[in-house]
């Protein structure tokens, strides 16, 4: 049985992360633990194997390190949060997006701004907001995954790749919508 160190408990003060959403893994394969700590919604799995990078024992559930970097933390846990489940499309691209965010009213600025996927005409034409906002997500992109677009797209100087562009009608997208939202 590991215990966390006075430094960890303080790491994760310091992200919110409340001592009863950990779980001692020791001795546990990454498969078990990280099934158990699905079921319980538990966040931050401890006493596992050190991680290369920084020999750091704090990890997410699906294994990636929290501690060499808290966004791994924060991605995970977008997909129990709440949020605004969105469809956006782009005439220019003949194609629309799935997606999730916080601040509905800033995203259609972001996707416009960044030229997401290369196209520069985003428009919000549904939204929702949903409890497990990034399970519902998940869950859209598992069903409509054959008619994935794959695209790149600058940013920040970075040339990046988008896998949540889909090609199909907005009135089939419209009904997928539908059914997870109301």
């Amino acid at each position: 049985m590991a215990k966390l160190t006075s430094d960890q408990i303080q790491f994760l003060d310091r992200l919110g992360v409340p001592l009863d959403k950990t779980f001692d893994a020791t001795g546990r394969s990454r498969s078990y633990y990280s099934k158990i700590m699905e079921e319980r919604s538990l966040e931050v799995a401890y006493g596992v194997t050190p991680c290369a990078k920084g020999n750091h024992t704090l990890r997410t559930r699906s294994g990636n390190c929290i501690q060499c970097n808290t966004a791994n933390l924060r991605f995970q846990n977008r997909h129990i949060e709440s949020g605004f489940l969105y469809l956006a499309t782009s005439k220019l691209g003949g194609v629309l997006k799935f997606g999730v965010t916080q601040n509905i009213s800033n995203r259609r600025l972001s996707l416009i701004e960044t030229e997401y996927g290369g196209f520069s005409d985003w428009k919000i034409v549904l939204y929702s907001k949903v409890t497990e906002a990034g399970k519902i997500e998940k869950l859209i992109h598992s069903e409509i995954s054959h008619l994935r677009v794959y695209s790149e797209y600058y940013k920040d100087g970075k040339m990046q790749s988008a896998y949540e562009i889909f090609k199909l009608p907005l009135k089939r997208a419209t009904i997928i919508f539908k059914k997870y939202t109301e």
